[in-house]
Protein backbone atom coordinates (compact mmCIF):
# COMPACT_ATOMS: atom_id res chain seq x y z
CA UNK A 1 0.00 0.00 0.00
CA UNK A 2 2.89 2.58 0.70
CA UNK A 3 4.25 1.83 -2.43
CA UNK A 4 1.19 2.42 -4.13
CA UNK A 5 0.64 5.90 -2.42
CA UNK A 6 5.07 6.31 -3.33
CA UNK A 7 3.64 5.81 -6.83
CA UNK A 8 0.48 7.74 -7.14
CA UNK A 9 2.49 10.89 -5.21
CA UNK A 10 5.13 10.73 -8.50
CA UNK A 11 2.19 10.39 -10.82
CA UNK A 12 0.60 13.63 -9.41
CA UNK A 13 3.98 15.39 -9.45
CA UNK A 14 4.94 14.35 -13.05
CA UNK A 15 1.46 15.85 -14.21
CA UNK A 16 1.82 18.86 -12.36
CA UNK A 17 5.30 19.51 -13.47
CA UNK A 18 3.79 18.66 -16.85
CA UNK A 19 1.15 21.27 -16.79
CA UNK A 20 3.78 23.98 -15.75
CA UNK A 21 6.23 23.69 -18.52
CA UNK A 22 3.44 23.50 -20.76
CA UNK A 23 2.14 26.76 -19.30
CA UNK A 24 5.44 28.04 -19.33
CA UNK A 25 5.84 27.13 -23.42
CA UNK A 26 2.38 28.22 -24.04
CA UNK A 27 3.28 31.83 -22.31
CA UNK A 28 6.93 32.06 -24.43
CA UNK A 29 4.97 31.57 -27.72
CA UNK A 30 2.29 33.90 -27.13
CA UNK A 31 4.56 36.52 -25.34
CA UNK A 32 7.52 36.33 -28.59
CA UNK A 33 4.85 35.74 -31.10
CA UNK A 34 4.17 38.71 -33.93
CA UNK A 35 0.75 40.27 -34.02
CA UNK A 36 -0.24 42.64 -36.48
CA UNK A 37 -4.16 43.99 -35.37
CA UNK A 38 -6.38 46.74 -36.18
CA UNK A 39 -7.14 48.56 -33.00
CA UNK A 40 -9.13 49.12 -31.17
CA UNK A 41 -10.36 46.08 -31.65
CA UNK A 42 -14.43 46.96 -31.42
CA UNK A 43 -15.78 50.26 -32.66
CA UNK A 44 -18.73 52.13 -32.11
CA UNK A 45 -19.99 54.42 -34.93
CA UNK A 46 -22.96 55.58 -36.46
CA UNK A 47 -24.55 56.42 -40.08
CA UNK A 48 -22.28 59.54 -41.74
CA UNK A 49 -19.63 59.44 -38.80
CA UNK A 50 -16.18 59.08 -39.79
CA UNK A 51 -13.74 57.62 -37.49
CA UNK A 52 -9.99 56.40 -37.51
CA UNK A 53 -8.25 52.92 -36.68
CA UNK A 54 -4.67 52.23 -36.68
CA UNK A 55 -2.89 49.12 -37.69
CA UNK A 56 -0.41 48.18 -35.05
CA UNK A 57 2.39 45.41 -34.87
CA UNK A 58 3.64 43.35 -31.72
CA UNK A 59 6.65 41.79 -31.13
CA UNK A 60 8.21 43.02 -34.50
CA UNK A 61 12.08 42.35 -35.11
CA UNK A 62 14.03 44.97 -37.51
CA UNK A 63 11.10 45.93 -39.77
CA UNK A 64 11.82 47.79 -43.15
CA UNK A 65 9.34 47.24 -45.11
CA UNK A 66 5.31 46.01 -45.23
CA UNK A 67 2.08 45.61 -47.16
CA UNK A 68 -1.45 44.99 -45.62
CA UNK A 69 -4.85 44.85 -47.07
CA UNK A 70 -8.17 45.89 -45.29
CA UNK A 71 -11.02 43.84 -46.44
CA UNK A 72 -14.33 45.74 -45.92
CA UNK A 73 -18.10 45.91 -46.89
CA UNK A 74 -18.52 49.27 -49.21
CA UNK A 75 -21.88 49.31 -48.89
CA UNK A 76 -21.56 49.66 -45.38
CA UNK A 77 -18.59 51.62 -45.36
CA UNK A 78 -15.95 53.83 -47.07
CA UNK A 79 -12.37 54.20 -46.38
CA UNK A 80 -11.25 57.83 -47.19
CA UNK A 81 -7.60 57.84 -46.00
CA UNK A 82 -4.56 55.70 -44.84
CA UNK A 83 -1.34 57.19 -43.61
CA UNK A 84 1.76 55.12 -42.70
CA UNK A 85 2.80 55.78 -38.98
CA UNK A 86 5.93 56.75 -37.84
CA UNK A 87 7.10 53.50 -36.48
CA UNK A 88 8.88 52.28 -39.53
CA UNK A 89 11.19 55.36 -39.75
CA UNK A 90 11.75 55.52 -35.82
CA UNK A 91 15.30 53.57 -36.24
CA UNK A 92 16.60 56.63 -38.83
CA UNK A 93 15.59 54.91 -41.31
CA UNK A 94 13.44 57.14 -44.42
CA UNK A 95 10.50 55.80 -46.67
CA UNK A 96 11.71 55.28 -50.21
CA UNK A 97 8.33 54.51 -51.13
CA UNK A 98 4.66 54.50 -49.91
CA UNK A 99 1.35 54.32 -51.48
CA UNK A 100 -2.02 53.26 -50.16
CA UNK A 101 -4.67 51.97 -52.48
CA UNK A 102 -8.29 52.36 -52.12
CA UNK A 103 -11.19 50.03 -54.87
CA UNK A 104 -14.14 48.79 -54.27
CA UNK A 105 -13.88 46.78 -50.76
CA UNK A 106 -10.46 46.42 -50.87
CA UNK A 107 -7.57 48.89 -49.27
CA UNK A 108 -3.81 47.62 -50.16
CA UNK A 109 -1.09 49.82 -48.31
CA UNK A 110 2.52 49.13 -49.02
CA UNK A 111 5.47 51.01 -47.60
CA UNK A 112 9.61 50.45 -48.47
CA UNK A 113 12.06 52.53 -46.51
CA UNK A 114 15.78 52.54 -47.26
CA UNK A 115 19.37 53.40 -45.03
CA UNK A 116 21.89 51.17 -44.03
CA UNK A 117 20.54 51.35 -40.45
CA UNK A 118 18.33 48.57 -38.94
CA UNK A 119 14.85 49.09 -38.44
CA UNK A 120 12.31 49.08 -35.58
CA UNK A 121 11.90 46.18 -33.22
CA UNK A 122 9.13 46.05 -30.73
CA UNK A 123 5.75 47.43 -30.97
CA UNK A 124 4.79 50.22 -33.00
CA UNK A 125 2.17 51.71 -35.34
CA UNK A 126 1.87 50.79 -39.40
CA UNK A 127 -0.97 53.21 -40.44
CA UNK A 128 -4.13 55.05 -39.23
CA UNK A 129 -6.86 54.75 -41.87
CA UNK A 130 -10.02 56.70 -41.83
CA UNK A 131 -13.46 55.24 -42.22
CA UNK A 132 -17.05 57.21 -42.87
CA UNK A 133 -20.00 55.09 -42.14
CA UNK A 134 -22.30 55.50 -45.22
CA UNK A 135 -25.99 56.58 -44.88
CA UNK A 136 -27.75 53.04 -43.83
CA UNK A 137 -31.08 52.93 -43.86
CA UNK A 138 -32.88 51.48 -40.64
CA UNK A 139 -35.38 48.70 -41.91
CA UNK A 140 -36.53 48.74 -38.31
CA UNK A 141 -33.24 47.72 -36.91
CA UNK A 142 -31.23 49.69 -33.90
CA UNK A 143 -28.16 48.54 -34.83
CA UNK A 144 -26.03 46.49 -37.00
CA UNK A 145 -22.06 44.96 -37.40
CA UNK A 146 -19.38 45.00 -40.20
CA UNK A 147 -15.67 43.92 -39.80
CA UNK A 148 -12.53 45.45 -41.14
CA UNK A 149 -10.07 42.13 -41.67
CA UNK A 150 -6.71 42.28 -42.47
CA UNK A 151 -5.52 40.01 -45.32
CA UNK A 152 -2.80 39.61 -47.33
CA UNK A 153 -0.09 40.95 -44.81
CA UNK A 154 4.12 41.15 -46.11
CA UNK A 155 6.74 42.18 -43.72
CA UNK A 156 10.03 42.50 -44.49
CA UNK A 157 13.69 42.99 -42.76
CA UNK A 158 16.54 45.16 -43.96
CA UNK A 159 17.99 42.59 -46.21
CA UNK A 160 14.55 41.74 -47.63
CA UNK A 161 13.93 38.67 -45.62
CA UNK A 162 10.09 37.96 -45.05
CA UNK A 163 8.74 38.36 -41.59
CA UNK A 164 6.11 36.13 -40.81
CA UNK A 165 2.94 38.00 -38.40
CA UNK A 166 2.03 34.58 -36.48
CA UNK A 167 -1.41 36.00 -35.82
CA UNK A 168 -3.99 38.75 -37.51
CA UNK A 169 -6.48 40.53 -35.78
CA UNK A 170 -9.53 42.26 -37.14
CA UNK A 171 -11.95 44.90 -35.51
CA UNK A 172 -15.82 44.99 -35.30
CA UNK A 173 -17.97 47.79 -36.09
CA UNK A 174 -20.83 48.05 -34.78
CA UNK A 175 -23.14 50.65 -35.78
CA UNK A 176 -25.89 52.75 -34.12
CA UNK A 177 -28.59 53.61 -35.93
CA UNK A 178 -31.13 56.21 -35.27
CA UNK A 179 -33.18 55.28 -32.40
CA UNK A 180 -35.73 58.05 -33.06
CA UNK A 181 -39.32 56.08 -33.02
CA UNK A 182 -42.50 57.10 -34.76
CA UNK A 183 -45.40 55.14 -32.61
CA UNK A 184 -48.16 53.10 -34.08
CA UNK A 185 -51.18 52.82 -31.59
CA UNK A 186 -52.48 49.48 -31.59
CA UNK A 187 -55.81 49.10 -29.84
CA UNK A 188 -56.16 45.52 -27.91
CA UNK A 189 -59.26 44.13 -27.28
CA UNK A 190 -61.00 41.29 -25.33
CA UNK A 191 -61.87 39.91 -21.80
CA UNK A 192 -58.96 41.74 -19.93
CA UNK A 193 -58.99 42.60 -16.42
CA UNK A 194 -58.62 46.03 -16.35
CA UNK A 195 -60.13 46.32 -19.48
CA UNK A 196 -59.85 47.90 -22.59
CA UNK A 197 -55.34 48.58 -22.66
CA UNK A 198 -53.74 50.78 -25.51
CA UNK A 199 -50.48 49.37 -26.55
CA UNK A 200 -47.72 51.30 -28.20
CA UNK A 201 -45.57 49.34 -30.48
CA UNK A 202 -42.60 51.35 -32.00
CA UNK A 203 -40.79 51.18 -35.00
CA UNK A 204 -37.61 51.96 -35.67
CA UNK A 205 -36.63 54.13 -38.23
CA UNK A 206 -33.31 55.78 -39.79
CA UNK A 207 -31.69 58.95 -39.76
CA UNK A 208 -31.90 61.52 -41.92
CA UNK A 209 1.22 50.25 -53.98
CA UNK A 210 2.65 48.40 -54.59
CA UNK A 211 -0.44 46.07 -55.51
CA UNK A 212 2.02 44.30 -58.50
CA UNK A 213 5.40 44.80 -56.32
CA UNK A 214 6.49 41.99 -54.47
CA UNK A 215 8.30 43.91 -51.35
CA UNK A 216 10.70 41.11 -50.69
CA UNK A 217 13.96 41.24 -52.69
CA UNK A 218 13.53 45.40 -53.70
CA UNK A 219 16.72 46.12 -54.90
CA UNK A 220 16.79 49.01 -52.91
CA UNK A 221 15.97 48.00 -49.31
CA UNK A 222 19.67 48.67 -48.49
Amino acid sequence: MPDMNKKLISCCLFIVIQCIAGQACADYIINNATFVLIEPLRISAQPNQTFSADINVRNISNLCAFQFDIIFDPQVLTITNATPGDYITSSSRSILASEAVITSGKLTVAVITKDDADGPSGNGKLATIQCTINNLPGNGLKYTETTLNLDNVLMADRLGDQLSAHSLRDASVIIKLSDETTPVHIKMKGDLRFGQIIKDIYIRQPSVNFVNTKLFGYDCLN
